[in-house]
């Protein structure tokens, strides 16, 4: 009897570790699902203002087709990633 009580303990113990994990992670995934699927261009950069990532939205919005030409324009010294998609 007693064996059964500390395995059921040790169950619901590592049953509420498992839900502690999955939660962490379903948090740690919202933000990233909202700015993924806003209408508003979203775009994230360094503290010395480098541009790291940039969301669907902001894409389409400069004419491009995804976010490595995006950061790709930026890195090659374009002043703006909008210049770089303009025709000349």
């Amino acid at each position: 009897m007693f064996s059964t009580l500390v395995s059921q303990q040790l169950a619901a113990a590592i049953d509420r570790k498992r839900n502690e994990q999955a939660l962490r992670r379903s948090e740690l995934l919202l933000p990233l699902a909202l700015v993924q699927t806003a209408v508003y261009g979203i775009y994230r950069s360094s503290r010395e203002g480098h541009f790291l990532d940039v969301n669907p939205a902001l894409i389409g919005m400069l004419g491009y087709s995804s976010a490595v030409e995006v950061l790709l324009s930026i890195r090659k010294g374009m002043s703006s990633p909008i210049q770089a998609n303009t025709p000349a």
